[in-house]
């Protein structure tokens, strides 16, 4: 496959913004899926739940998509903290580390995951051939909490069918 697209979020950055909200489940859920759809008004609407420059703050990561020169204006707009400061730091290595011939790599902050489990970095592959991702993935250091066997992990899919028929 070329000329391959690398899309990189971390949903730790949106977490950290959450932190302390106090949101009903179906407010967060809301919350949750107004960024993942880039909708920002739809953040916005929820000044009252959320303070106005926390509000603002969840709004910009539907605007900060793009190449590496996202994460220095991540670092210089959104709130000076720890938990957002190391989520920057990974992406930033991820950068320095994810180049190679034919692929492109990009940074959603407003890409959290599919299912709201995701700990870490979060990844889709994208091919121009192909309306929808080659390979979605990511970290799930909590997802065993729940069975008593929180441990780290990386997963990811890949849809082979649609792989083969590029190839």
């Amino acid at each position: 496959l070329e000329n391959l697209l690398l899309d990189i979020g971390h949903p730790a950055i949106f977490r950290a913004l959450t932190a302390g909200t106090n949101l009903a489940a179906d407010e967060a859920e809301a919350l949750f899926h107004a960024v993942q759809q880039k909708d920002a008004p739809g953040v916005l609407g929820m000044h009252d739940l959320l303070g106005g420059q926390r509000a603002e703050a969840i709004a910009l990561l539907t605007r900060l998509s793009g190449g590496v020169e996202v994460l220095e204006l991540a670092r210089k707009s959104l709130p000076k903290n720890p938990d957002i400061a190391l989520a920057i730091d990974e992406l930033a290595q991820l950068a320095k580390e994810a180049t190679s011939p034919g692929l492109a790599v990009s940074f959603d902050l407003s890409e959290l995951g599919g299912f709201n489990y995701e700990s870490g970095v979060v990844f889709a592959a994208f091919s121009p051939d192909s309306p929808d991702a080659l390979a979605r993935g990511g970290r799930y250091d909590e997802v065993g909490r729940s069975f008593g066997r929180a441990r780290p992990a990386t997963g990811f899919t890949m849809d082979l069918r649609r792989i083969a028929t590029l190839v």
